[in-house]
């Protein structure tokens, strides 16, 4: 079995050299017990190695950080950092009310002060947000890097994300997010195994496990898809009389990143086999990959009459919205050039229009002026 160094000499030869490799791990323990001095040896061991590193930091800010483990005389700057700390937006006299954190990726070597964010647009602090940052991160890393991936993540703390959680997020839903994170981005292939595993045996009983444990393994068994699954979940779906069960299904499939499944989807949705509410995630899901997003701009487009006649009424108006993940200027400009003589014939569509352009062209923004530090520090 490959084993992954912790770099504390003493740990790994108890566990015959490190940590079972492509596997996620929790660190507990009391205030002061040396979690996070652990877990920096363990990013400082991949960096002695050559591996891409990433600390996504949910409580102390990274200066800090920085600053506390120099006293070890450790050099953190080959690091790449994602500040997620906490930004009080809003507060009354007896509780804060409102809690965000600005999208910060950079090296630690740039890292010289507390992130001053008052004047960038914040997002709720959540486990789906920072799962947001920490892909974006990868993506851009594989832009850069041919075949680049962060080998080591270290996320310090979870205790922090439940804390500041707007929506007071618990374990039982922490849990399978954070699985969802490991066996995607982490690519971590035995947790992907072990889920279609418990995918199958949900599909056959779905008392096999629990509700938000069952969507993790469904997605994480569907990314890595192929058409004889793809057929299984089809079938699944068409055969699940409970409508929330049913929905749960069509999601998973709509994850799917294989081309030819993924237009599959897209003809499954125009057929008349699923009401068009529950089928809008085979749409939808392709959201969640760049190639998947490529390819449902081109389908909107080849097909928005079609589209636009099995949604309930008002339902097309939002469709600029499949367009919101893209991140460059060309991207903003097609999906203005395609919706706009739409605008007119759909009430509310240039509000949701003008959102996703905005967002697309901020976007652009950001990873324009980000581009040259990120690219400079995965050259080094």
């Amino acid at each position: 079995m490959e084993r992954t160094p912790t770099g504390v000499e003493g740990l790994d030869k108890m566990l015959n050299g490190g940590l079972p490799a492509g596997r996620p791990y929790i660190v507990t323990g009391p205030p002061g017990s040396g979690k996070s001095i652990l877990g920096t040896h363990f990013l400082l061991e991949g960096m002695r190695n050559g591996e891409a590193c990433m600390l996504v930091a949910l409580d102390e800010p990274p200066s800090e950080i920085k600053t506390n483990m120099a006293t070890f005389g450790w050099n953190l700057d080959a690091l790449t950092t994602v500040d997620a700390t906490p930004d009080i937006k809003s507060h009354k006299k007896k509780n804060v009310i409102d809690v965000g954190t600005a999208l910060d990726v950079r090296g630690m070597d740039q890292v010289t002060d507390v992130r001053k964010s008052m004047q960038l647009r914040t997002q709720e602090v959540t486990i789906h947000s920072v799962q947001k940052m920490i892909k974006q991160s990868a993506r851009d890393l594989r832009e850069r890097v041919a075949g680049g991936h962060f080998s080591r993540i270290l996320i310090d703390s979870m205790t922090a994300l439940k804390r500041f959680s707007l929506k007071s997020e618990d374990a039982r839903i922490l849990r399978p997010s954070l699985l969802r994170l490991v066996g995607d981005e982490g690519g971590d292939l035995t947790l992907r195994s072990d889920a279609q595993k418990l995918a199958l045996e949900w599909l056959a009983d779905h008392k096999a496990t629990s509700p938000e444990l069952a969507s993790a393994a469904l997605y994480l068994a569907a990314i890595a898809s192929d058409a004889p699954l793809h057929d299984k979940l089809h079938a699944a779906a068409k055969a699940e009389p409970d409508r929330v069960e049913r929905q749960r299904i069509l999601e998973a499939m709509g994850a799917v990143r294989a081309p030819e499944l993924v237009q599959r989807n897209f003809a499954i949705f125009l057929s008349d086999e699923f009401n068009a509410r529950e089928a809008v995630a085979l749409l939808t899901g392709a959201e969640s990959d760049p190639r998947g997003q490529e390819a449902l701009f081109a389908f909107v487009q080849e097909n928005f009459d079609a589209i636009a006649a099995k949604l309930p009424r008002d339902f097309a108006a939002v469709l600029p919205y499949t367009a919101s993940h893209f991140c460059d200027d060309e991207h903003a400009t097609a999906v203005g050039r395609f919706f706009r003589p739409k605008v007119a014939d759909h009430p509310g569509m240039q509000r949701a229009l003008a959102q996703t352009m905005e967002g697309i062209r901020q976007c652009a923004i950001f990873k324009a002026k980000q581009a040259p530090g990120l690219a400079a520090f995965l050259t080094k």
